[in-house]
């Protein structure tokens, strides 16, 4: 927290902001951010979104799904100082324990032609990030999102060399498909390709990640845009379901079939590397199971 202060230097008032927007009636980026128990990092979220410095309008669409810290109570505070940028959805039930979508609910509220995204543990480090990436969008109609290089920030420590990132500025689908060198929080595409892909006969609810296949699915729309420089944060959030363990073993068959899914919109190239996912997952789960099954027969042994 000391360092986002430190480099963002209070935040300006919400006519401070839109003063320098060229169209203040319609958003040209929506912000998706989605948040669950945040209370802890929330304001560092809020707090990069409000420093951007933009030409353009922008929202910010926050969905607390019913958390039991004091993450709702930090996003009324800010609600009330910046009413029309920001825009909350805060449950009193989780509905995503029912079957329901944050970011589905989020993205039809979305007015942006742009959607940036970043969970409520993450945050932006760069207060042109938004900038930098809607004039790159803007210059390379053929693409359908971009993303940058992320810190990964853990016990106190950010670091550069967490994610593999790619040695090129322009990819396609199989560079995707090749390595996840993605981070969430660094990503914007395009509303337009967003709404092709959720077109597509799929059913996201059974998806254990979300990232992962709409990356993919966004790239077969056009190419994909890489910066190299460093403008957002990735948390290890110790108490995020994507770091526990036993989920992660848990996911494995969900994974698998969920690259099947995807696999008929996938390039040939792109196939290649979703069958090398496919069998380092199955590979994982023999692993898991022979495990298991060892440690069985040990007890077993022990206890004759």
């Amino acid at each position: 927290m000391t360092k986002l202060r430190e480099m963002y230097q209070g935040i300006k008032s919400q006519d401070e902001i839109m003063e320098k927007w060229s169209d203040k009636e319609r958003p040209l980026v929506s912000i998706i951010c989605i948040a669950y128990n945040h209370g802890e990092f929330i304001e560092d979220a809020l707090i990069s979104f409000l420093s951007q410095l933009t030409s353009f309008a922008f929202e910010i669409l926050i969905h607390d799904d019913a958390s039991s810290d004091d993450c709702p109570s930090v996003i009324d505070k800010y609600v009330e100082l910046y009413p029309d940028i920001i825009k909350p959805v805060i449950q009193n039930v989780n509905i995503t324990s029912k079957g329901g979508s944050p970011s589905n609910l989020l993205m039809g509220l979305a007015l942006g032609d742009f959607i940036a995204i970043c969970d409520g543990d993450d945050y932006w480090c760069s207060i042109d990030k938004l900038q930098g990436q809607v004039d790159l969008l803007l210059a390379n109609h053929e693409s359908s999102f971009a993303f940058h290089s992320a810190f990964y920030l853990t016990d106190s420590t950010y670091r550069t060399d967490f994610f593999d990132y790619p040695k090129k500025m322009v990819l396609r689908q199989a560079d995707i498909a090749s390595k996840h060198f993605v981070p969430t929080c660094t990503v914007m595409f395009r509303k337009s390709c967003y709404d092709k892909v959720m077109s597509l006969a799929l059913d996201w609810s059974k998806f254990p990640v979300r990232d992962i296949p709409l990356n993919l699915l966004l790239a077969s729309f056009g190419s994909v845009q890489y910066q190299p420089h460093f403008a957002s944060v990735y948390r290890k959030n110790i108490a995020s379901i994507t770091h526990n363990k036993s989920h992660q073993r848990r996911s494995r068959l969900s994974l698998i079939k969920m690259y099947i899914s995807i696999f008929q919109y996938l390039t040939p190239m792109s196939k290649m590397f979703a069958m090398r996912s496919i069998v380092i997952l199955l590979l994982g789960a023999v692993r898991t199971y022979v495990s298991s099954f060892i440690s069985w027969l040990n007890n077993r042994v022990c206890r004759n």
